[in-house]
């Protein structure tokens, strides 16, 4: 029986990561039909919608959590030629994406507040209440805001360090720029838009970045990508 050297298996699970991100992601976007941002319709979407917006949002959480080793794929592809991009870009990404786990945490409690025979108005008033208080409002801002900077700076260390075409780095920022929105504005084909715009580009950063790598030195090759501290 043949083992898999711990390098390999790092520069393996990240490309996987790289694909199912976005994959999940467009997947969540694909389960829900419809989105809104004003609390009432909010209540209404999760009421009619119901076992979609549960599917919505455990594809989301699941994204989100491949999210995390994806960004740092794309952190050390960076590192390799600019190290600061590579540095700043990713780290503020990572963060992004561990506050975004903390907005989709808020998801699912309005996913429960939507459950059949639950009071709506009660219900409209607390998502109005969570929506609007300066403290909740500050996490999902700030986890927009610094996952949108981190990937235009990573986006420009890829350009810079030429391993990745151009469609590629305006695509990772296109289709971020685009979750942002749908999110804000509660439009849901603006999420399928993005989905379907990231999954290219992060499918194509971990084929040009790790799958042709292994393949051309899948026993001498040891940099240490993703996950792997060694």
């Amino acid at each position: 029986m043949s083992s898999v050297d711990p390098p390999t298996l790092g520069r393996r699970f990240s490309a996987i990561s790289l694909v199912l991100a976005p994959l999940f992601l467009l997947l969540s976007a694909i389960s829900l039909p419809s989105l809104a941002s004003e609390p009432g319709a909010q209540i209404d979407v999760v009421s009619v919608h119901h076992g979609n917006y549960y599917a919505f949002v455990l594809f989301g959480i699941v994204g989100s959590i491949f999210l995390l080793p994806a960004m740092l794929a794309i952190m050390q592809t960076v590192q390799a030629g600019h190290r600061r991009l590579g540095v700043i870009g990713g780290g503020l990404a990572l963060f992004g994406s561990m506050l975004a786990l903390v907005d989709w945490g808020g998801e699912l409690v309005k996913w429960q507040m939507g459950v059949p025979g639950a009071d709506r108005a009660q219900m409209v008033a607390l998502v109005a209440r969570f929506d609007e208080t300066a403290s909740s409002a500050f996490v999902t801002q700030l986890s927009g805001l610094t996952f949108l900077v981190g990937i235009v700076g990573l986006a420009v260390g890829l350009r810079r360090g030429h391993v990745a075409p151009l469609w590629v780095s305006l695509g990772l920022v296109a289709g971020t720029f685009l979750n942002l929105v749908g999110f804000a504005v509660g439009k849901i084909v603006l999420l399928d838009a993005s989905g379907v715009i990231l999954l290219p580009a992060m499918a194509s950063i971990a084929w040009h970045s790790y799958i042709t790598a292994v393949a051309s030195h899948p026993a001498s090759d040891h940099m240490t990508l993703g996950l792997n501290a060694g």
